[in-house]
């Protein structure tokens, strides 16, 4: 249903509105010339200071009115503006209406955007919204500047600084309910679990109710008390408008699955909760004093930013502010932090492992994270990533698609995961998507899951994911894998025979002079020498794995050099430990290696490191 205070003052005082206008003509007519309005209707309301009005209203206003003259025997039409006021009391539904109109215009009325719309409702854009979160600040706190000034806002403090008071009950038997503003005193139904049973309560007016089963989560119980704030202080003239049209409830219960298609029954409401989320969410975190504190707990990394890193700041920034994990991502994200992108991902009903980017890889439209299903999705429907995978070229790993590399990608019984060294570089290996009709929400939440329903955690997955025009160089990244792949299965055909066979055609192949090969694999020339000419020669396991690692040898032609060098790996702690390197050579140097398995407590590679 549609809701104008435009239309509901015009339809229930068109009549007061035209003897107004009548005597303003009646007074202008200096001519005695015989006019007469016929027709008369409100062009325009000043409700730029909605905020600052207490129940009795007084507003600038223009109204148009169809004025009939009698001149030398013509009838001639116009039309002219009026200006002037109008007021009336919203608690009494505006029957004290009263309007003074002053002059009569010839300009026409101004047509600028105001903050709220003739619903009563603020504009929808964010610098509005932006701009009324504050004037509450300013308002709750005169002579604190906590919209520039970093600390946490109490919602509970700010209620009796408005003169509302706030209760915690059970709010029905199941949790569909999370808080109800009663601004008109009416009976609200309230649960009694002791006795099984809803008991109606008498309310009064500038209540707020919050079921008390929030009060295992303290950011939950902020964010609620400070979401029905806002509607008691933002939104408590479209609530009287609405009971001016239909007259049939004095208060607004706001349950708990919000935007799902049955919590609404009309735009109107549905706009109403989406605006007292935002506006509430600007409260708690004032964008001044937000990026402060933001930039402070991210400096004080310094330069080097791990993923662990920015998954820890979000949770400091988060528990700073007194808000969700998932409210603060969202506002960081919204105020150009772009790093925390990589952080609290919420997709298939679980977290995607954090991870890192370079500045400026990411559009405001784009995402590295996609769903199992839009995954299978896009393979059906684009060509050129089927392809890839077609081809074994890209593997899906915690929600991405990444380049099928072992410095990117790993697996163990439980599946496919990204190296350490692709979370912290997933702009080098991940490809992004274009995230059309983006929602913050994540759909078919679960009844018992109270942080999906209470909008704890946040997902950045769209409901429907292209692949994005920017992959340019991820695509040429997994032909160029594709090439390797190719050369690297002509290699492994030459890999037969004898150990040094064997070893000579992979040195060939490496593109490195042997010096460089001996002092990587913490050994010398001649030894090398020896190695690729001698059949005598016994070779260890420990040699071939510092040579593979020396050259950064595929996986596939390490594993082939071990089984020519008699040394084929064993299920056994001491050739699991060797060969672990194997999957990813070039994060690891030899003396990388050799700490890691002295801390594990298993035998080194051995080998001598070069210049000691």
């Amino acid at each position: 249903m549609n809701y104008t205070f435009n239309d509901y003052l015009e339809e229930n005082f068109r009549d007061i509105i035209a003897d107004a206008a009548q005597e303003m003509l009646d007074e202008d007519n200096i001519r005695g010339i015989s006019a007469k309005v016929i027709d008369v209707s409100i062009k325009q309301i000043d409700i730029t200071k909605l905020l600052q009005t207490d129940d009795h209203a007084e507003f600038p206003v223009i109204i148009c009115a169809v004025i009939r003259t009698c001149e030398d025997d013509r009838v001639y039409r116009q039309n002219v503006e009026m200006k002037g006021s109008i007021s009336g009391t919203f608690s009494e539904l505006f029957r004290d209406f009263s309007i003074k109109l002053r002059s009569i215009s010839c300009v026409k009325a101004n047509s600028r955007r105001q903050k709220y719309t003739q619903t009563l409702l603020p504009e929808h854009s964010k610098n509005k919204m932006e701009q009324i979160a504050e004037e509450i600040l300013d308002m709750a706190y005169p002579f604190l500047d906590v919209y520039h000034r970093p600390q946490r806002i109490d919602p509970i403090y700010m209620a009796k600084k408005f003169g509302i008071k706030c209760y915690f009950v059970q709010l029905g038997e199941s949790f569909s309910i999370r808080g109800r503003y009663v601004f008109k005193g009416e009976e609200i139904k309230v649960f009694y679990p002791n006795e099984k049973m809803n008991k109606n309560v008498s309310v009064p007016a500038n209540t707020i109710l919050v079921d008390k089963r929030l009060n295992t989560k303290k950011e939950a119980v902020h964010f609620t008390v400070m979401h029905e704030l806002i509607h008691a202080i933002v939104h408590r003239y479209a609530l009287w408008l609405k009971l001016m049209y239909d007259g049939e409830s004095c208060s607004l219960a706001c349950p708990a699955g919000v935007f799902e298609s049955h919590s609404f029954k009309d735009m109107f409401l549905e706009i109403m909760e989406k605006q007292a989320d935002n506006i509430a969410a600007y409260v708690l975190m004032p964008a001044p004093a937000f990026k402060k504190k933001a930039e402070e707990i991210l400096n004080s990394y310094g330069c080097i930013r791990t993923p662990d890193c920015i998954k820890e700041a979000a949770d400091r920034i988060a528990s700073f502010f007194g808000v969700s994990v998932s409210a603060a991502r969202r506002r960081l994200i919204e105020l150009g932090f772009d790093e925390f992108k990589g952080v609290y991902n919420f997709v298939d009903n679980k977290y995607v492992p954090p991870f890192v980017f370079r500045k400026g890889t990411l559009a405001s439209h784009e995402t590295f994270v996609i769903s199992e299903e839009q995954v299978k999705l896009l393979v059906r429907e684009n060509r050129k990533l089927r392809s890839y995978f077609s081809r074994d070229l890209v593997r899906f790993a915690e929600n991405h698609v990444v380049l099928n590399e072992p410095e990117y990608i790993y697996r163990d019984n439980k599946g496919m995961h990204l190296t350490k060294f692709a979370r912290e570089h997933i702009d080098c290996c991940a490809f992004k998507y274009d995230l059309l009709c983006f929602s913050l929400e994540q759909k078919n939440t679960t009844q018992n899951s109270m942080d999906t329903m209470l909008r704890m955690v946040g997902s950045t997955m769209s409901v429907q994911l292209i692949m994005s025009d920017s992959n340019t160089s991820m695509e040429e990244k997994a032909e160029l894998l594709n090439e390797r792949k190719k050369d690297i299965t002509e290699i492994s055909k030459k890999i037969g025979g004898s150990f040094p066979e064997a070893l000579t055609a992979v040195v060939e192949w490496s593109d490195m002079k042997k010096g460089e090969i001996a002092q990587a694999a913490w050994t010398d020339e001649k030894t090398l020498y020896n190695l690729c000419h001698d059949d005598e020669i016994r070779v260890s396991m420990e040699t071939v794995v510092r040579l593979c690692i020396a050259m950064n040898l595929p996986t596939e032609v390490s594993y082939r050099l071990l089984n020519c060098s008699g040394n084929p790996p064993k299920a056994v702690a001491s050739d699991i430990a060797f060969i672990q390197f194997l999957d990813a050579p070039s994060l690891y140097t030899i003396g990388d290696c050799n700490k890691i398995l002295a801390a594990q407590g298993s035998r080194t590679l051995g080998g001598k490191e070069p210049g000691i």
